[in-house]
């Protein structure tokens, strides 16, 4: 029996040895951070259970005066919790304060054994500004990568949806790009094909296990490999390309591609790219630009041919007007009429005159709609001849010539306008 007892006290009595021998351990500890106290520059106070003060140093000053308790050596009430929680959890406790603009942390630790606490003080504005500061610079930081990547995530976010779409089902994405009718790749950035869809192998007549053999230099028919690694630099740094290339296929022939491709920083650097055959639409092109280019010649040769005809008008103007003037007015000029005969002798002179002039033809198609007399009357009129002229000439009265030039001012709509018909009718 007395044997049964003593071996199941030995643990008790080792584990209580333990406890002893760390006690003691933390006892030197805080003794040997107590000794010189009132040369430590961080307040330092120790109380009791009940918030009496037993000893502070002369760097807790600012904070007795503070609390008001310089006289009554109590700790304010709002501290007694913590210290009673401390002294019945044997636990550490941390306490914030602020004095002064200054952010002060109080460390509470509790010696259970003697029943008080030590409160250890230590200014940490520095810090915690420090930290604010760099709190409020992430937080800068955090906003400007925000916004310069917002764009750029607006740009990809159908991509992107596609890929967590894929990444979610991976089998159901890759049907749908095996099987699409655009042709698409995955590529590495070092330019090696690890994805093709059976519409760039119907394309290109390449097999999928030969172009997954294969790199983007092996069916790039424009760039250099040069060119296309610089290529791949650019668009990592972009995130994102849309360009016009050509492409070889197996049996040799050349086609023209558009490829539009975004780049995800995922495992290790992956390109998604799209690429349409434009081949028809090249030839397309080039034949607009022959054709474009056959007009420009033809509208060359049609601006020398209406040159040369406006030369050969000139040229029979010329001659009409040389004709008339030569040869029918010094006729008209050798008839000896007299009276009034001799207006239209007058009037046929300026008329020859003028045999080039677009008169007759513009009053005949303003939609006037002139009776013969009103055009006739009009040339008079433009010739200078007054209403009692055209009247005699005429052999008609003076009133009937009126009207005729109120319906002739009336159907050009110069009516109750501060314009003479003779002014008029010289601007036509």
């Amino acid at each position: 029996m007395s044997n049964e007892k003593q071996t199941s006290a030995e643990p008790i009595s080792e584990a209580t040895r333990r406890d002893i021998t760390e006690r003691s351990k933390v006892d030197e500890e805080i003794k040997g951070l107590a000794k010189f106290p009132s040369e430590n520059p961080n307040p330092v106070i120790r109380v009791l259970a009940d918030g009496k003060i037993l000893y502070h140093n002369k760097a807790s000053t600012l904070l007795l005066d503070f609390w008001g308790c310089q006289t009554t050596k109590i700790l304010p009430d709002h501290y007694l919790k913590t210290v009673s929680d401390v002294l019945s959890l044997g636990l550490n406790s941390v306490v914030k304060t602020e004095i002064n603009d200054h952010i002060i942390s109080l460390t509470f630790v509790p010696i259970i054994e003697e029943g008080y606490v030590n409160i250890y003080g230590m200014d940490i504005t520095e810090r915690t500004r420090a930290d604010e500061n760099i709190l409020r610079v992430n937080e800068s930081l955090e906003n400007l990568v925000f916004e310069r990547t917002r764009k750029l995530k607006e740009y990809n976010g159908k991509l992107l949806r596609e890929i967590t779409r894929h990444e979610l089902a991976k089998e159901r994405s890759e049907t749908i790009l095996r099987t699409a009718l655009d042709c698409f790749w995955l590529v590495d950035i070092q330019g090696k094909l690890l994805e093709v869809n059976d519409a760039y192998c119907n394309l290109t007549g390449y097999s999928s296990e030969e172009l997954l053999n294969m790199c983007i230099s092996d069916v790039e028919a424009l760039e250099t490999p040069e060119e296309t690694k610089e290529h791949i630099q650019q668009i990592i740094k972009t995130g994102s390309d849309r360009f016009e290339s050509k492409h070889r296929c197996k049996d040799g022939r050349i086609i023209y591609v558009e490829v539009s491709t975004n780049y995800l920083g995922i495992e290790g650097g992956r390109f998604f790219s799209f690429i349409r055959d434009i081949t028809e639409q090249k030839k397309s092109e080039t034949l607009l630009l022959e054709q474009k280019k056959s007009l420009e010649l033809k509208n060359i040769a049609l601006s020398e041919i209406l040159g040369q005809i406006e030369i050969e008008k000139k040229q029979i103007k010329d001659n009409v007007i040389a004709n008339a003037q030569n040869l029918l007015v010094p006729v008209i000029q050798k008839l000896r009429i007299t009276g009034e005969s001799r207006k239209y002798v007058q009037l046929l002179q300026r008329n020859l005159q003028e045999i080039t002039s677009s008169f007759g033809t513009k009053l005949t198609e303003s939609g006037a709609k002139l009776t013969p007399r009103e055009l006739e009357i009009c040339n008079m009129v433009k010739n200078g001849l007054t209403n009692k002229e055209i009247a005699k000439l005429l052999n008609i009265s003076l009133g009937t010539t009126e009207r005729h030039r109120f319906n002739i001012r009336r159907k050009l709509g110069i009516v109750n306008k501060d314009i003479s018909l003779s002014h008029y009718l010289k601007t036509i």
